[in-house]
């Protein structure tokens, strides 16, 4: 069937194997593409600073324009182009209510739980980003905060995963050179 039970997750859970659920955007989220196409957030959103970075001597955030980002982002052939990654759009005024369109998927907390909910949003870590990139962006190896698991909807475009099964050693996964 198409529901995944709390069995199926612990089994998954137990196995340590990906899950990849297809098809969720446009059922749970029937207008979310066209509200967060590119064109309607510039509409909505064009003046308002986002993160692309953190300065390295301060990790002071590196913010700039939805809009100044977008012309960016169309002119760049860099290999390795800046991209939005932004934990804190949801906490300032001129981008909070992008919020309002983030909801957990009742069959996967109903699967899966939602432990963070546990120690109360003060004290719980980043839970929504918001990433806009460019052709090319790409993050290093990594382990998701606290060993979790993310929940990734991708409205355009494509994006390309690597995952290691956990017996790989880290410096297979993340080699020093």
């Amino acid at each position: 069937g198409s529901a995944l039970s709390a069995a199926d997750a612990e089994r998954l859970e137990q196995q340590r194997l990906p899950l990849v659920l297809s098809g969720l955007v446009a059922a749970c989220w029937p207008d979310g593409a066209e509200r967060w196409s590119a064109g309607a957030l510039e509409r909505d959103f064009g003046a308002q600073r986002f993160k692309v970075g953190t300065k390295p001597a301060t990790k002071a955030p590196v913010m700039l324009s939805l809009s100044d980002y977008l012309r960016y982002a169309a002119a760049t052939r860099d290999d390795s182009p800046l991209y939005i990654f932004d934990d804190g759009f949801d906490e300032r005024c001129g981008t909070r209510r992008l919020a309002d369109d983030y909801a957990p998927l009742r069959a996967a907390l109903d699967a899966f739980g939602d432990l963070f909910a546990l120690v109360g949003e003060e004290r719980r870590p980043p839970y929504r980003w918001l990433c806009v990139g460019a052709e090319r962006p790409g993050s290093y190896m990594h382990k998701d905060p606290f060993g979790t698991s993310a929940w990734n909807a991708l409205l355009d475009g494509e994006e390309l995963w690597v995952l290691l099964p956990p017996r790989v050693p880290v410096e297979v996964a993340k080699p020093r050179h």
